[in-house]
């Protein structure tokens, strides 16, 4: 008769559904009949709950474990009864051997840890908590992992057993190693850069810095090469360790000799462990150096290679390539001129290493209790159901209080609504989510935590439940951020000495200060001051303020702000920094107001009414700023302040910002003190050579010998030597025989400290020039010298002789003008009468042939005339705008004719078509023709004359001329390749009368007629001449601008016979008066003739005549021509007026031609030409100086 024992579901009568066990019996008869059925019931709700409840439990645990990437093991009685997939994948034991009944938990730990390991098993059986607690693993394969064990006391199987999270942490281990030594580096690194930084003599640096490295990285042998970009030598400069003996300091390597010369060729690092194997290396020193493994860095600067940081050790693989990334970085420093982008980009890489490791422990953390991190499981709608002790010390809150409560109670408000969707849209599609947020405690404080949250699916495949583990990274951060101002600063020191050691000026350097402090402290810019010499004032080196700011300030003082200074006055604020040495923070806006107030009183202003000035100026200025914290940093150097700087913010300075600033005024001092110095010596150095070359003077420095140590460039051009030969000369090597010798010792003899004397002194050619020597006896540093200055008085001496020979010119042609006038009217009458006969038809041949010859000598006496006339500058001209180019072409076919075919003739106008002077071309005709026919002179056997154009700008400074204006010039050059013009004839060219022509081939007026006509042109004219090789005439004349070139055509007389017009003829000179009334008397004309102006007016005044015209000579006793003229002018404007004149005009006859009415004849006169003048005036025609546009 069996039980039959049964479980079955029923609804009670609240409609739950409960859980019965049932134990059924039957009960039969004799027969075997089944008389009644028995059964006992029991309520197993609750049991099955449980059941149901331990299952699900074991299922989420088992989904914790396969998926954590920790490792989670059951330890019972020693041995391991679960281990899950991440034990397999670390330790290298698969699970059939975890599971072994021989495998010992404690072959899993490396052996120095067993004790420990076995007392924590004793006091979890004892039912004592164990805190995590760190060891080794030892793998199956023998490699050891460093590792976090969370453990606590389980009942498994019904049986106490130790249920184990490990966490592997070697990588982070070995990341928070390495982070150690870069920061031991990079502490060694900057207390070498900043050693290094406060060092000016280069052997000094280089001597400390192979010290430093052998000292600070204990490597055996440290040398520092330099190159010589001269000679392409490696020459070595310092040396430290157990080679510092060998070699000597004058050992040398060429340009890809061995391992140091390949480094310094190619600018790439070398790195080997092994030089046996190494093809490049080279040993000089067999006997004493036994290197294995050598390392060799070059020093640059950009592209440009300074030298080698040589390592060398007697151990093969001695260094590592972390050595050599931190050799390459130190050689940045060293040569100061190479960013610290390396060490930076260095520690964000083990920055963002570290990063990754953690969320890679983040992500391995577990679902426990025992977890260190915060853990949390929520249903699907983000309601918790289960949160463990890490998340309330986390967070604030229990349990109890955050059961059933949803996630969002946590949010900060830091994130937007995209931020949350797109977490959402990642997990409810099954992917795990990672991300770093600010979350809220319950307190209200925010946290940024680092969190991943894995979806959990159940068991239809559908998201069930999250799995959230949270990692507070408050302190991380913070750590980062400190490295992180750590490296900032380091970076910013380094571009600092960086910038000083590129030459950049201090002004330049404190506005990148200021640029990168706005930067680095949210700041709004850095001012700096520094004091002045006498310590009476602090001149600012910048100012960091706003535009708007500077413009409304100057607006209000109406000067320029941006450099001024400030007065130290004992008692203010200011100075009571500078005096103490240390900083002022200013976090009150009252005081911040006060010290503003307190520091634009200081501003050294053109004015007294600052109380008005402040008050003006100073409320936008706060408005604007919106100052809350202000910095008063005194700059200190050996004790002694050198200014201050001023820093700002809208916001109040943290302590660990201050920290910072102050940490920064050390190596800015430093900064600072080295650029003064070294803007001061290379002020002192420019100042010096300014001097020194900028003289147009010889300067030479000799010692008590009479031997040149040194000269100026202006010396090598004047003597002819180079500078390097120079110096090896002595001054009697300078002075010609038989002249005077200035030496030191002379002068201490005498008592002299300084002379001045003229002499001559001889050219490296060997040419001898006149000088004027001025010497002064002087120490320089501690030794005796002697300055002399040498003044070349070449140009003074031709100065000098051109001025002898104007003078001379300007006599004779006083005297020529003086007697021009008598000559003119005697060969005047001449030439009249001459005409006047020849024009008689009944003279017999022979008497013709003699008036002819009456006549042309009279004319050749004219032309003598003319000439005297132009060289004393005294003859009329016609000027107006000329363009030498087809002037020169015109005149070019009338040359060709002049000269014979055996004298070749080039004109070079250098490309140009125009060339306007203001010129008379008439006389720029016999300039050039009288050139030409001394040079044919010259060239009897033909030879080459050219005439070239080009125009040139005068300097006031260096004319090419003694005397020229300032402007533009047309120079002309007419050369010959003549027999030259010997040196003691050259002065005497230009004088009137003077030849070296054989009597009867030359007046000696043609040369001097050129220099009147260019005189006159308000030109300059020399000469340059050289025995047998040829002779050059330089000519300048004033260069038109925009000027309009005419070209004015004479009208043709058609008729010169008169039609009985009333002349007017007045001339002093009776012999000339009766053969002009003859001529005009001859052409047709009624002529009335009187002695002078007054007689003239008398004529005028008495008699009721009609005059038509006046021929007048300009010069008469009693009243001249000029004064007739005013006279008619008044009385008979109607008249007109020609005067005649031997004599040149002047500035006030010049001045009269300008006006109607009135033109002029030169004496003497020509039949044709007096006959067209009277027949122009009376016709009504143009003037002369009409024509030429000259009125």
């Amino acid at each position: 008769h069996p039980v039959i024992t049964s479980e079955t579901q029923f609804l009670n009568s609240e409609g739950e559904i409960v859980w019965l066990q049932w134990r059924d019996r039957a009960i039969f008869d004799i027969d075997g009949q089944v008389l009644e059925y028995q059964g006992v019931g029991r309520d197993i709700t609750e049991r099955v709950r449980a059941e149901e409840a331990l299952k699900e439990s074991e299922e989420k645990f088992r989904t914790l474990a396969e998926k954590s990437p920790n490792m989670i093991f059951i330890n019972r009685g020693g041995h391991i009864v679960y281990a899950n997939e991440a034990c397999t994948e670390m330790m290298g034991y698969t699970r059939d051997e975890f599971y072994s009944p021989d495998f010992n938990f404690l072959d899993l730990m490396r052996p120095e840890d067993h004790s420990e390991i076995r007392e924590f098993f004793k006091q979890h059986m004892a039912g004592e908590e164990i805190s995590p607690y760190e060891s080794q693993l030892v793998t199956k394969d023998g490699r050891r992992l460093d590792a976090i064990h969370a453990t606590r006391l389980i009942r498994y199987g019904g049986e106490p057993a130790i249920l184990g999270i490990v966490t592997d942490v070697t990588e982070r281990k070995r990341a928070e190693v390495a982070l150690t030594r870069r920061a031991s580096e990079m502490t060694v690194l900057n207390e070498i850069s900043g050693r290094i930084a406060a060092v000016l003599d280069l052997n000094s640096v280089l001597k400390l810095t192979g010290d430093l490295v052998q000292e600070h990285f204990d490597y055996p042998h440290v040398g520092l090469f330099l190159l010589d970009h001269a000679t392409g030598e490696l020459i070595l400069k310092s040396r430290s360790g157990q080679y510092s003996g060998l070699p000597e300091n004058s050992h040398k390597l060429s340009l890809g000799q061995g391992i140091v010369g390949w480094v310094a060729k190619s600018g790439k690092p070398l790195l080997c462990n092994d030089v046996a194997l190494e093809p490049r290396y080279v040993n000089l020193y067999p006997e004493q150096v036994h290197s294995q493994s050598e390392m060799s860095v070059p020093i640059s600067v950009g592209d440009r290679i300074l030298g080698v940081l040589d390592i060398q050790s007697e151990q093969a693989d001695a260094f590592s390539d972390h050595d050599l990334l931190v050799m390459r970085t130190l050689v940045d420093q060293v040569a100061a001129a190479i960013e610290n982008a390396r060490l930076y980009e260095a520690i964000q890489r083990e920055l963002k290493e570290r990063k990754r490791a953690e969320s890679q422990l983040m992500l391995q953390s577990t679902a426990l209790e025992s977890a260190a991190n915060a853990i949390v499981i929520t249903d699907r709608d983000a309601r918790f159901l289960w949160v463990n002790h890490a998340f309330t010390e986390l967070t604030g809150y229990s349990a109890e209080e955050v059961a059933n409560q949803k996630t969002n109670i946590l949010r900060s408000g830091e994130h937007n609504k995209e931020f949350y969707k797109g977490m959402w849209e990642t997990i409810l599609a099954g992917r795990t989510w990672q991300g770093a947020m600010v979350n809220r405690k319950k307190d209200g404080s925010l946290y940024p935590e680092e969190m991943t949250i894995t979806p959990v699916r159940g068991e239809q495949g559908e998201i069930s439940h999250f799995v959230a583990i949270k990692q507070d990274i408050s302190e991380r951060r913070s750590a980062e951020e400190r490295i992180q101002r750590q490296a900032e600063d380091l970076q910013l020191i380094n571009a600092l000495n960086g910038r000083i050691n590129q030459g950049q000026p201090l002004g330049a350097i404190v506005e990148f200060l200021s640029t990168e402090t706005m930067r680095i402290f949210n700041s709004l810019g850095t001012t700096m001051y520094l004091l002045s010499d006498n310590r009476r004032f602090l001149q600012s080196q910048n100012l960091s303020l706003p535009e708007k700011i500077i413009a409304l300030i100057n607006s209000k003082l109406d000067i320029d702000i941006h450099s001024h200074r400030l007065r130290v006055e004992g008692g203010n604020t200011v100075a009571r920094v500078l005096e103490s040495h240390e900083p002022l923070v200013i976090n009150e806006p009252q005081q911040i107001v006060a010290f503003l107030k307190e520091l634009i009183s200081l501003v050294e202003l053109p004015f007294d009414h600052l109380a008005g000035v402040i008050s003006a100026i100073l409320p936008p200025i706060i408005d604007q700023l919106n100052l809350s914290s202000l910095i008063v940093m005194p700059l200190v150097s050996d004790g002694n302040p050198i200014g201050i700087l001023l820093m700002g913010r809208t916001e109040p300075f943290p302590p660990e910002d201050l920290e910072r600033i102050t940490s920064l005024t050390g190596p800015l001092t430093n900064a600072i003190e080295r650029r003064q110095g070294e803007e001061a010596l290379r002020l002192s150095v420019a100042n010096y050579q300014a001097i020194f070359e900028g003289v147009q003077d010889a300067i030479f420095v000799e010692d008590m010998k009479g031997n040149i140590i040194d000269a100026n460039e202006r010396a090598c051009e004047m003597y002819g030597y180079k500078h390097d030969i120079l110096v090896t000369m002595n001054v009697h090597d300078l002075v010609p025989e038989d002249h005077p010798v200035v030496l030191p010792e002379t002068m201490v003899q005498r008592g002299q400290v300084d002379q001045v004397i003229e002499t001559y002194n001889h050219r490296s050619n060997g040419d001898v020039f006149p000088v004027e020597i001025s010497t002064r006896l002087q120490d320089m540093g501690d030794q005796p010298v002697m300055l002399i200055v040498v003044r070349d008085m070449t140009e003074a001496r031709q100065a000098q002789r051109r001025a002898q020979l104007q003078d001379r010119l300007a006599a004779v042609g006083q005297l020529a003008a003086g007697i021009a006038h008598d000559f003119n009217n005697i060969l005047g009458t001449i030439i009249l009468y001459s005409e006047l006969l020849l024009n008689n038809d009944v003279l017999e041949p022979k008497d013709r042939e003699r008036i002819e010859t009456i006549f042309n000598q009279a004319q050749r006496g004219s032309t003598l005339t003319s000439q005297v006339l132009d060289f004393s500058r005294r003859s009329v001209m016609e000027k107006h705008a000329l363009n030498l180019v087809p002037f020169l072409q015109d005149l070019e076919k009338l040359l060709s004719r002049t000269i014979p075919e055996a004298v070749k003739l080039t004109i070079d106008f250098k490309g140009e078509n125009s060339y306007v002077v203001n010129a008379d071309p008439t006389r720029m005709q016999q300039v050039f023709l009288n050139l030409a026919l001394n040079a044919r002179d010259a060239m009897p056997k033909g030879g080459e004359l050219t005439v070239s154009l080009d125009q040139i700008e005068v300097d006031p400074d260096q004319p090419p001329y003694p005397g020229m204006k300032e402007g533009e010039w047309i120079r002309i050059v007419v050369s010959d390749t003549g027999m030259g013009i010997p040196p003691d004839v050259m002065p005497h060219i230009f004088e009137p009368f003077f030849t070296t022509k054989s009597q009867g081939k030359g007046t000696g007026l043609g040369l001097a007629q050129v220099y009147g006509i260019i005189k006159q042109h308000e030109g300059n004219i020399d000469a340059d001449s050289t025995i047998d090789e040829g002779t050059t005439f330089l000519i300048y004349l004033p260069a038109l601008k925009s000027a309009i070139v005419q070209e004015h055509i004479h009208p043709d007389v058609e008729h010169i016979s008169g039609e009985g017009e009333r002349i007017l003829v007045v001339e002093d000179d009776l012999s000339t008066r009766m053969a002009i009334c003859e001529i005009l008397n001859m052409m047709g004309y009624s002529v009335i003739d009187v002695a002078d102006g007054i007689e003239a007016l008398d004529i005028l005044t008495k008699n009721d005549l009609q005059i038509d015209l006046i021929l007048s000579d300009l010069v008469m006793p009693n009243m001249g021509g000029r004064d007739l003229y005013d006279a008619v002018t008044e009385t008979h404007p109607e008249i007109k007026v020609i005067l005649m004149t031997g004599y040149p005009l002047g500035g006030h006859t010049r001045e009269l031609l300008d006006r109607s009415r009135v033109t002029w004849l030169q004496k003497p006169l020509s039949s044709e030409a007096l006959a067209k003048a009277v027949k122009e005036m009376l016709a009504g025609r143009p003037t002369t100086e009409e024509w030429l546009g000259l009125n």
